[in-house]
């Protein structure tokens, strides 16, 4: 979660918003290459609702909860069945030594037929930069 001040994870709120967001503020992200925002209207009429920007879908999806029902979900059992299908054999011990700022990135991707985080190549990469690859291969024509 962003602005949590821990130091493994040195971006902050505001500048990590910066020139990536309009219509929502990012507010969190995961290690599959998933992202949270608090939809300000951009991702539906539900303002202030958190969405995920799926990595296997590439779709923002409403969570249905506010920022503080987030927060609290995200240290709760929940989590768990909510990773359950992007989890793979050996996944505690491969999160464990990822940076905060760094994210794993998948190939085949997870969006397509062939992707999977059981099957798939996976490799650390910065944060940023799989934020830039999810919102390319979102664009109209992409």
């Amino acid at each position: 979660m962003l602005g949590c001040g821990h130091e493994r994870l040195s971006r902050t709120v505001s500048t990590w918003n910066e020139g990536r967001s309009a219509g929502f503020l990012l507010v969190a992200d995961d290690v599959v290459g998933g992202f949270f925002a608090i939809n300000g209207g951009a991702l539906g009429d539900n303002i202030g609702t958190i969405y995920y920007l799926a990595p296997d879908t590439l779709e923002w999806e409403s969570l249905g909860v506010q920022h503080s029902s987030f927060v609290q979900w995200a240290f709760t059992r929940r989590v768990r069945d909510f990773y359950n299908e992007l989890r793979w054999n050996g996944w505690e011990e491969d999160v464990c030594s990822l940076h905060g700022d760094r994210c794993f990135s998948f190939y085949p991707f997870l969006n397509t037929a062939q992707g999977s985080t059981r099957i798939s190549s996976r490799k650390p990469v910065p944060v940023a930069e799989q934020y830039a690859l999810n919102t390319e291969a979102r664009a109209p024509g992409a």
